[in-house]
């Protein structure tokens, strides 16, 4: 006699479907839904980073050194995060600053 499944048994969404996974029993199927939970849904973050780097890098900033050009682009793509000024330039103030001359 065959045992029906009920559909609350059955995962929703690639995440439940790891959870109930055994991976003694299918230890293929447990990679694969791995490799399926860690990838991006859609590529919007990703083609957001990229169009904010090719607005920060105009004509102007071609002669700006990597380091430099990193931290614009993480200001301008975690623009939501508030940075208080005080913070920073306690920051740097701790930070001991020697000049090469030769």
């Amino acid at each position: 006699m065959k045992k029906k499944l009920r559909t609350k048994d059955l995962p929703k969404n690639a995440i439940d479907a790891l959870q109930k996974c055994n991976t003694s029993i299918f230890p293929s199927t447990f990679k694969l839904l791995q490799i399926l939970t860690t990838l991006p849904v859609t590529t919007a973050n990703i083609e957001r980073s990229f169009s904010t780097l090719i607005r920060l890098k105009t004509y102007l900033r071609n002669t700006t050194c990597e380091n430099r050009l990193n931290g614009l682009a993480m200001m301008n793509i975690h623009s939501d995060i508030m940075i208080n000024p005080d913070d920073v330039l306690n920051k740097l103030a701790t930070k001991t600053r020697k000049l090469r001359l030769m």
